[in-house]
């Protein structure tokens, strides 16, 4: 008996996408506007760790900053058989920070997601 290897393809093939799009589940963002005059900073420090900047302001403010996702570069090298190949370099991506500022009463007051 012999196998259709076209059926051994198309299964690898499932298993692979089903992989894929499991392995892409995206976690929803977090509603900052939401956490505005209850979120507290122990509870920033416990969802993300110690802040990697902060500053106490004069009337009391804290601001802190966390990066929460660090940028990334890459190479890959491409061509054809016939031609030489051409290693290429991907700019590198920017860190993702979030800065959350408390009021005096330690209450989430502002907050700013940026890169750099």
């Amino acid at each position: 008996m012999t196998r259709d290897p076209l059926c051994f393809v198309r299964s690898c093939l499932a298993v692979l996408v089903g992989a894929m799009l499991a392995s892409c589940a995206t976690v929803q963002p977090v509603d900052w506007a939401a956490r505005m005059g209850t979120y507290t900073f122990d509870d920033a420090v416990k969802e993300y760790g110690a802040p990697d900047k902060g500053a106490t302001l004069t009337d009391g403010a804290r601001v802190s900053e966390w990066r929460v996702r660090k940028g990334h570069s890459s190479a890959y090298v491409t061509g054809y058989p016939t031609h030489p190949y051409l290693r290429v370099e991907v700019p590198p991506a920017t860190d993702e920070w979030l800065r959350l500022t408390f009021g005096a009463e330690g209450k989430l007051k502002e907050f700013k997601r940026y890169w750099r």
